[in-house]
């Protein structure tokens, strides 16, 4: 899988939700030197039950020497936890009710989806995280659980600046005007996985409509409010870059980025958020970088940075819109050594 992820350029990744074990794994590829991407840890954090063996568990990831002291190519960030469901289970959280559906059968008229933790302890969970500078972050499918983790974000900043901890919404897919403008008050980063709307926005506009889906994957939005946008794939199952559950394809998420196209459906979804060329490239690069705590050192080609780069067969900057997704990588560098693809290119 390691391997496939650098044929596809990409060089590190955040393992949100690893567990010990995944971790456990991790180090023993980076005692063997087979790990070829650099790897930040968002630990798993179990939300319910006791709140004193919870924040044990949090002082422990604290401690971890992966935390304390990060390997060049492996360390611990923060935790995860989940805020609500999902969009294809329908069971995201939102704002307004889902409606009554035969998509995903829903025949409650007020139903609004799940919310799987509550304010006070969200709150509860990001205080013990933060006190010990932890990057905290939830899964947020919905706008009523991003509200949600943002107004606890505010609440927090009051006592410790949350800026400092790097912490972030995970998907973030569903969003607000006000939830945008107070991510980029706080300094909270938000990673966004843009080959969901190619997947699933037929789907979402015979649900909903378009005019709801005006901040589904609000990337320009973000970018104009200065909010710390990173492109990611929630890649769980299968490896290939296209085939896999979910694609981590970059190119096609690059594409989406910028032309808002959705499978199976006709026209461009809220084509007014769409990325510029150059901002497409910030999204899956640096901007990564600072979500992995990283930036210093990786994400740009800077004097004194490591040398991660790739070569591939065609300018993002200039080439038709429609060729950006079919992009192959030539070869792909880490600490100036190859990792895929061949020394001498024509």
């Amino acid at each position: 899988m390691l391997h496939d992820y650098n044929q596809w350029g990409l060089t590190s990744v955040i393992d949100r939700n690893c567990s010990a074990s995944g971790q456990a794994q991790y180090e023993r590829l980076l005692r063997d030197r087979r790990l070829t991407i650099r790897v930040r840890l968002s630990r798993g954090l179990g939300s319910s039950g006791d709140l004193q063996a919870i924040s044990k568990r949090v002082a422990a990831i604290a401690d971890d020497p992966l935390y304390t002291e990060p390997h060049p190519r492996l360390g611990i960030i923060g935790v995860k936890v989940f805020e609500d469901g999902g969009m294809l289970t329908g069971s995201a959280y939102f704002r307004q009710p889902w409606g009554v559906s035969r998509i995903y059968g829903i025949s409650d008229p007020r139903y609004r989806g799940m919310q799987y933790i509550n304010e006070k302890r969200l709150e509860d969970l990001v205080r013990a995280c933060a006190k010990r500078g932890l990057a905290f972050t939830a899964h947020c499918q919905g706008d009523a659980a991003v509200e949600a983790l943002v107004g606890v974000y505010e609440t927090i900043n009051k006592e410790t600046p949350i800026r400092k901890t790097r912490s972030t919404i995970t998907h973030s897919s569903f969003m607000s005007k006000s939830a945008i403008a107070a991510a980029a008050k706080l300094g909270v980063g938000v990673d966004l996985q843009p080959a969901w709307l190619y997947l699933d926005a037929r789907t979402l506009v015979a649900q909903f409509g378009k005019r709801r889906l005006e901040f589904f994957i609000p990337l320009k939005s973000l970018f104009e409010a200065g909010v710390i946008a990173g492109g990611g794939s929630d890649h769980m199952q299968k490896i290939g870059s296209l085939r896999s559950v979910n694609p981590y394809n970059p190119f096609l998420g690059m594409w989406v980025a910028v032309t808002r196209s959705a499978r199976w459906h006709d026209e461009p979804i809220h084509l007014e958020q769409a990325l510029s060329r150059e901002q497409m490239i910030r999204f899956y690069t640096i901007n990564n970088a600072w979500l992995m705590r990283a930036e210093d050192q990786v994400g740009s080609l800077e004097i004194g940075k490591c040398a991660d780069f790739i070569v591939i067969d065609r300018n993002l900057l200039t080439c038709p819109s429609e060729d950006i997704r079919s992009t192959r990588v030539l070869a792909t560098w880490m600490d100036g050594k190859l990792v895929h693809g061949k020394t001498t290119l024509r």
